[in-house]
């Protein structure tokens, strides 16, 4: 089986995501910074990664998590982060790791580091897969982290931690390596990107520096057969597959 990850950035290269999606056929894809728009008159501004990706694949089940929505044109646009599956989803959970889903956002005046994971519980032929995926906490001008990201993984791993059956973790963490906060979960999951000494997962797009903040995490009920950085240009995230079994 196999698990696409990717930050989407809004869905600009939404069109070469598509073709990845393709080439690789993912059994599960999971997302950040995807943006939704139901207004089907305003989805050619950009602002529909959700349902270009759909549209494309609409065999996919998938659990969608905003954070916020604004409105643009008349349009509500809902920023999210989303797993998509094949395969059933038994169950699904949003928990928000920092603030609470936001109406009409408001750059402004509104904190634009609310956070949330998302929980699939996914009916892998009768056993049970859990995947979950978060977009980090982002400190500016630092992947190192402070306090607010460091508690914010501890919430992470310790709902983890109740979890029996085989999990994957994955997302844009806004973190380095082995900063203090990723330690937590470094310590109670395997971080592929640390095991395969990945050296980034950002590139010629990204504005900052480039490095690894993108992930997949795995428990040890999770086989790992493959695990490498796509080198399609998707996104400014490079996107991670993980070829597996449970």
């Amino acid at each position: 089986m196999k698990i696409l990850q990717t930050n989407i950035w809004q869905g600009r290269l939404v069109k070469n995501f598509i073709d990845l999606v393709k080439e690789v056929n993912p059994d599960i894809i999971t997302l950040q910074e995807v943006c939704s728009c139901k207004e089907t008159e305003f989805q050619t501004l950009n602002l529909s990664s959700f349902e270009d990706i759909k549209a494309e694949f609409p065999n996919y089940n998938e659990v969608l998590a905003p954070t916020y929505s604004f409105r643009t044109m008349d349009a509500e646009i809902m920023f999210e982060n989303v797993i998509l599956s094949k395969y059933p989803i038994l169950n699904s959970k949003v928990v928000f790791t920092n603030g609470e889903f936001k109406k009409d956002f408001n750059t402004k005046y509104d904190d634009y580091n609310i956070r949330n994971f998302v929980h699939a519980t996914i009916d892998i032929n009768g056993s049970k897969l859990n995947v979950i995926t978060h977009h980090g906490h982002h400190v500016e001008g630092t992947k190192e982290g402070n306090a607010e990201t460091l508690r914010q993984m501890i919430v992470l791993r310790d709902y983890i931690k109740q979890l029996s059956e085989p999990v994957i973790l994955t997302g844009d963490f806004n973190l380095s390596p082995k900063c203090e906060s990723l330690e937590i979960l470094n310590a109670e999951l395997n971080n592929l990107c640390i095991l395969s000494n990945v050296e980034t997962t950002r590139n010629e797009f990204a504005k900052k520096a480039i490095q690894v903040c993108d992930y997949i995490f795995t428990n040890d009920l999770v086989k790992v057969n493959t695990f490498e950085v796509e080198k399609m240009l998707v996104s400014d995230h490079q996107a991670l597959l993980l070829d597996f079994e449970i």
